[in-house]
């Protein structure tokens, strides 16, 4: 018959538990590139909503309407009303003329 095992001391659990805890920290600290795993994050960081942008914004759904065509829509309007002139610098082809004749002389 097999001798039944002793139950484990404290002494014998904190001994395990501290070569656990050396074992795991020792992983971490000898780590063979923390810059590129430092990068590789950072990367994600940035990929992720440059993706998620894509998605919503550029990435062709065909033309019925889906989840995104209203933020599609309201991206429209803040690219046309950042290239269109405001309405103070908008005139006529005739105060256009008068200005370059007047220019001119």
């Amino acid at each position: 018959m097999s001798e039944p095992r002793p139950k484990s001391t404290a002494l014998d659990r904190q001994d395990t538990y501290l070569r656990r805890v050396e074992k795991k920290t020792n992983a971490n600290r000898l780590h063979p590139l923390p810059r590129i795993s430092r990068a590789a994050g950072f990367a994600q960081l940035l990929a992720f909503p440059v993706i998620l942008g894509y998605f919503v914004f550029y990435m062709p759904y065909g033309e019925k309407e889906h989840v995104f065509s209203e933020p599609r829509r309201w991206l429209e309007r803040q690219k046309q009303g950042f290239w269109a002139l405001p309405s103070s610098d908008q005139s006529t082809p005739e105060s256009q003329r008068l200005k370059s004749s007047s220019t001119a002389d």
